[in-house]
């Protein structure tokens, strides 16, 4: 039987629905014929020529001449680590039109809308709170930060209350950071905030080596050292677009491979 987990798993990193079954009905089969797949999906036997058509063509499964045929499957370490690399691949591509399309109206832009200066700036220790709490303050659709445990314990405490009101906002959170040996440890106010379904967490695999943050993703901020505390080393701010998207490429795919809380620890929609 296919867990319903498994499947949403799957179509988190690009496959459909019926996609995922078929392939996670193979992982288990290992080799089989299409009326085996079917049975063991629970998808219709002439859905299943065109999904393992399709699943083919991703490289996810193989196809054996026999009478009759059959299919095999790929690794699921192997098949995950394809689909990452094409949610990677139309991500850049996706990015590179997108720059296309800005260069080709920049004129027309200019005349109607002229956007922002492009700005870095570099901010001083004694700021960086005051700095971090206005950006929070400003943004009106998301926030999305990757940074340390002892970063993340400090600042929870510290813009408790500004990251209350941005939620009343409908602003939405998602955090990395690394897992705690035990998750019962996070402070209160963490597991309070995240009864909110606005506000998600994340553990990555590996120790974090970078601490950024990302506004209505048109202003990220970088720390220049990952080892020191909140306040404790000065941060870059800055709107431009190339650095923009390299941030947030970055926090996607680290968010995508990251550790969901345990379901009694935090919110099921973490």
């Amino acid at each position: 039987m296919l867990l319903d987990e498994d499947v949403q798993a799957l179509t988190s990193i690009g496959l459909t629905v019926l996609q995922a079954k078929v392939y996670l009905a193979l992982v288990t089969l290992g080799q089989a014929t299409i009326k085996a797949i079917s049975k063991t999906a629970g998808v219709a036997r002439q859905d299943i020529y065109r999904i393992t058509s399709e699943l083919q063509k991703y490289g996810l499964v193989e196809k054996v001449i026999a009478t009759p045929n059959e299919f095999k499957v790929i690794p699921l370490k192997d098949g995950i680590s394809i689909l990452l690399q094409r949610i990677h691949e139309e991500r850049v591509e996706a990015d590179r039109k997108v720059i296309e399309l800005m260069q080709r109206h920049k004129d027309n832009n200019a005349k109607t809308n002229p956007q922002e200066e492009e700005q870095f700036v570099l901010v001083p220790e004694k700021d960086v709170r005051w700095s971090i709490k206005r950006a929070i303050e400003n943004a009106q659709i998301s926030v999305d930060t990757i940074t340390t445990l002892i970063r993340f314990r400090s600042g929870i405490f510290e813009f408790d209350e500004v990251i209350k009101k941005a939620l009343k906002k409908g602003v939405k959170f998602r955090t990395i950071i690394d897992k705690p040996e035990d998750e019962n440890s996070l402070p209160e106010i963490a597991n309070a905030l995240t009864k909110n379904p606005l506000f998600m967490i994340r553990y990555g695999h590996n120790p974090l080596s970078a601490v950024i943050g990302i506004f209505d993703k048109q202003e990220v901020l970088i720390s220049t050292s990952a080892l020191r505390g909140l306040g404790e080393t000065p941060i870059l701010l800055s709107n431009n677009l190339c650095l923009r998207r390299i941030v947030q490429n970055y926090f996607e795919m680290t968010w995508i491979t990251g550790i969901k809380p345990k379901p009694e620890e935090h919110s099921p929609n973490s």
